[in-house]
């Protein structure tokens, strides 16, 4: 390879020595000012990449970016122009020392220490880009510099905002979606935004988490043999803690290290300056005390001490659960001298007013619902700027235990804590509210099978304004009905599908979409599933399943609502129909048969061999006679497709189309955009894939198969504007 062109040439005031970095804009040269003599890194965007409209664009916003940020643990930028024809270039100060990767690749994993002041200051860093509104969008080990002060201290700088962007630009790049290096990309790079969402700070402390992850165990979180899969990965699967990896890491590090790697960005940290707080007090604490460290965050559920007084009036005796809202404690009302469920707002949530309403609206709603089977709610607070609610003391277990002691329901006990459930949703429909998120955690039921339904925490009322909006998906995933995952408007018919799914777990113990497998989806292949694929019979895991109790569930399970029972009461008089009649379920017949011994087995296997070979040789010689083939009833398979844009995005516009018209396609042939997640019936389809911004479509046939990977990447060609032709593309 020769040499580069611009070695020992001048650009301007500056004159090239040597290359010391290559991507793919362009080049990174050490160069010296002729007058100051001082040297600097010239940063020079490719002469092919000139004539791109958009690679230009981007380099002149990381300068204009980086004339906005001055930090001494971001890189500086002294000057910016152009040379020649429609050449740019940038100076900046330059680093020497070496990248954090070269230095996980040095040492393996970096030591604790290191590792905690490297983050810490570029999280510093980023906290100074994101005041002003800049979000980094490729946060790696690669773009983190460990370089000597004049002291002789080591400081870590932030480099390349290539890819920034500012928070308050309009879309200069084709896409808010993936943009950045995929082992370090957070979920909401890989896809997981809705239309109208945009990249935030938040992005970035995924990120930092991912390299902060590698830099302590000398791995990564996630690895995956293609694109898709990792994406899917970043999307759905959680981390395992770094202490399992690293054991002298203190398990106060877990808790921030995967508070980080949080897949809802509302559960990370919500700006630098508080991840920073909380290393910092781990950071304290190890300096002070050999002692496990605890975090008593700012923006965490306020934790009570057992035994001490609460807002002057609740003694607290112990505390019972937690949850995303916060924590729930048992504790006794000093003034009427009862026990009570007391439930405090975490700090967090507090400080977000929309989820402070959602809290109030619970007291609200679930008041007006005065019912045997619903928690009793008493009374709503404020103390010490704790928001809190105290609740009915129910003595019992979740239906989620009770389930996991049991195992499979008998149908009398299931059907008698489902009807108690169903007066009392039927209570609440009657009062305009709708639970939303009805599962066997939220159904208490005590020794005497009486049942009550708890949590209205994300309900909602036809009589007041919504606070959550429409579009936005609220529940738990695997409850929940198709309209409510596709974020439409839902009525009471909506819990009734709920009802559906948690009477299908307590008679099989398993989900209605899972068949007969073991194995158990992720979040995203659930919602997949529930959106496009009809559920597992019963009676194709229990053969001897009630015949009535199957109809009864899969009505309730339908997917169009218009087809499901319209009221709760619809369903507790088609139980107590059943009830009487309903045969205990028979664990036995699904048991797995003994296994042959070993010698049986030897000689079955033969005889199995023989056969085949003499099946094989008889069907040879016989003429063949082609038989009219049976229609059949494709099974659904997951498919994943990514459309990778070499305009440096990994998203295109796609319609998927299928080739046979024997092939029933579920899905509505609407534009989506790529990476997508799709359930498709096994067949031959269409994808077509086309640019934003350009004329050209991209074609390509697929074959989907149930039980294999159906990982698509189609990739897009590299376009200039002035082309209207379209290019072709390849599959693999």
């Amino acid at each position: 390879m020769g040499q580069d062109p611009l070695v020992g040439k001048k650009i301007r005031e500056y004159e090239i020595l040597e290359v010391i970095g290559q991507g793919g804009m362009g080049a990174v040269y050490r160069a010296r000012h002729i007058y100051l003599e001082q040297e600097r890194a010239l940063k020079v965007i490719r002469s092919d990449r000139s004539a791109n409209k958009e690679f230009v664009e981007r380099f002149i916003r990381e300068a204009k970016l980086l004339t906005r940020l001055r930090h001494p643990n971001l890189v500086v930028m002294h000057e910016f122009g152009s040379f020649e024809e429609n050449s740019f270039f940038m100076v900046l100060e330059l680093l020497q020392g070496e990248t954090v990767l070269e230095r996980i690749q040095r040492l393996k994993k970096i030591p604790y220490s290191d590792a905690l002041r490297i983050v810490r200051e570029a999280a510093l860093g980023l906290q100074a880009a994101h005041a002003k509104g800049i979000v980094h969008r490729d946060i790696s080990p690669d773009n983190l510099v460990v370089v000597k002060d004049e002291s002789g201290d080591e400081v870590t700088k932030v480099i390349d905002f290539g890819i920034a962007k500012p928070l308050d630009s309009t879309n200069t790049l084709t896409s808010d979606l993936f943009v950045g290096k995929l082992e370090y990309s957070s979920p909401e790079q890989c896809g997981m935004l809705d239309s109208d969402e945009h990249l935030d700070g938040r992005s970035d402390m995924y990120s930092l988490g991912i390299t902060f992850y590698h830099m302590l165990t000398g791995e990564l979180p996630f690895r995956a043999q293609t694109a898709q899969a990792l994406m899917v990965k970043h999307a759905t699967e959680n981390p395992k803690p770094p202490s399992t990896k690293t054991v002298e890491l203190p398990p106060t590090l877990d808790t921030v290290v995967l508070r980080m790697l949080a897949k809802k960005r509302s559960d990370r940290y919500l700006t630098m300056e508080h991840f920073i707080r909380d290393l910092d007090q781990i950071q304290t604490a190890r300096r002070n005390s050999d002692e496990q460290a605890t975090i008593e965050t700012s923006d965490e559920t306020f934790e009570m001490r057992i035994g001490s007084l609460f807002a002057k009036r609740y003694m607290i005796l112990s505390k019972l659960g937690e949850g995303g809202m916060g924590a729930v404690y048992k504790a006794t009302d000093q003034i009427l001298n009862v026990p009570m469920a007391l439930k405090v707002l975490s700090s967090r949530v507090a400080h977000n007013p929309t989820a402070v309403e959602r809290f109030k609206r619970e007291v609200i709603l679930a008041r007006k619902v005065a019912h045997r089977n619903t928690c009793r709610i008493y009374d709503i607070g404020e103390s010490d700027g704790i928001h809190y609610v105290s609740m009915e003391y129910i003595e019992g277990k979740t239906l989620s235990h009770l389930m996991a002691e049991k195992g499979r329901l008998d149908p009398q006990l299931g059907i008698s804590i489902m009807s108690q459930v169903l007066e009392g949703l039927e209570e609440a429909h009657h009062a305009g509210i709708i639970h939303r998120d009805l599962k066997p955690q939220n159904i208490m039921v005590n020794d005497r099978n009486h049942a009550w339904i708890m949590d209205f925490g994300i309900s909602i009322s036809n009589e007041v304004s919504r606070v959550t909006q429409t579009g936005v998906v609220v529940g738990t995933v695997y409850y929940m009905a198709p309209e409510q995952l596709d974020g439409k408007e839902i009525d009471a018919r909506a819990d009734i599908y709920s009802i559906g799914v948690i009477l299908y777990q307590m008679f099989t113990e398993k989900l209605p979409f899972q068949g007969t497998t073991s194995k158990e989806f992720n979040p995203m292949q659930q919602m997949l599933a529930q959106l496009h694929s009809t559920a597992t019979r019963p009676s194709e895991i229990i053969p001897n399943f009630p015949p009535e109790l199957e109809k009864i569930i899969l009505r309730a399970l339908e997917k169009n609502p218009d087809k499901r029972f319209q009221t709760a009461n619809e369903v507790k008089q088609a139980l107590h129909r059943i009830a009487n009649t309903a045969e205990t379920l028979d664990v036995s017949v699904i048991q797995p048969a003994p296994k042959p011994k070993t010698d049986v087995l030897k000689f079955a296997i033969i005889g199995l061999v023989i056969l085949v070979l003499a099946t094989a040789w008889f069907l040879f010689r016989r003429p063949v006679v082609t038989e009219p083939q049976k229609p059949s009833i494709p099974s659904p398979a997951a498919v994943t497709l990514v459309g990778v844009n070499l305009n440096a995005l990994p998203w295109a516009k796609v319609k998927i189309i299928p080739v046979s018209k024997s092939v029933q396609f579920t899905i509505p042939a609407e534009e989506k955009v790529t990476p997508c997640f799709l359930n498709l019936p096994e067949g031959d389809y269409s994808v077509e894939l086309s640019n934003d911004g350009s004329t050209q479509t991209l074609s390509n046939r697929i074959h989907v198969q149930a039980g294999r990977d159906n990982s698509f990447q189609f990739v897009m060609p590299a376009y200039e504007p002035v082309q209207a032709m379209p290019q072709v593309g390849e599959l693999r």
